[in-house]
């Protein structure tokens, strides 16, 4: 075993490293033209529910698919349609068999090779959940998106059960 002392702090070698580093990124990017930006809007891109909010709940069959939304944001005068897409959780309970969950925006179809699978459950547990994040349909003139989405269920019949945690602002 070796002893060895390390130094600790900067020195002098090690900022004039740093600063020369910093002026060469300066002047390349004003050699290519690249032009300072700011961040866009306000800041608030994620509007978050605490505690989150119970969406909707409900019993799919193998192959089966429902259309959740637009639905109307607690507390604000906006619905779904205001916004861009879901930060919620999935959670499956009281299946037969192994399976899965997939989300995924409206007016897509699911993709059986391609698709992201959210969810996958079977084995003797009560429930299973997992995190997502889904992009909603696209809207109307004047509207953000169509506010909704599509739970497409695997090969096993289950419950399911989605909680709202967030919606993805007009920033995004």
């Amino acid at each position: 075993m070796s002893e060895r002392v390390m130094r600790s702090g900067s020195t002098r070698r090690d900022l004039l490293k740093l600063a020369g580093a910093a002026a060469l990124g300066a002047a390349g990017a004003a050699a290519i033209g690249a032009r300072p930006v700011r961040a866009a809007g306000s800041g608030a891109t994620v509007d978050q529910f605490f505690p989150p909010i119970h969406l909707q709940n409900g019993h799919l069959a193998p192959g089966q698919e429902v259309v959740i939304g637009p639905f109307p944001t607690p507390g604000q005068v906006f619905d779904s349609t205001f916004y861009r897409g879901i930060i919620g959780n999935l959670t499956a309970s009281n299946w037969k068999g192994h399976g899965w969950m997939s989300i995924r925006p409206n007016g897509t179809g699911f993709d059986p090779v391609l698709g992201a699978i959210n969810l996958h459950f079977g084995g003797k547990f009560v429930a299973w959940s997992n995190f997502f994040i889904c992009q909603f349909g696209f809207g109307q003139v004047g509207q953000m998106s169509d506010g909704k989405f599509i739970l497409h269920n695997g090969p096993a019949p289950a419950d399911y059960l989605i909680d709202l945690h967030g919606l993805l602002g007009p920033d995004q």
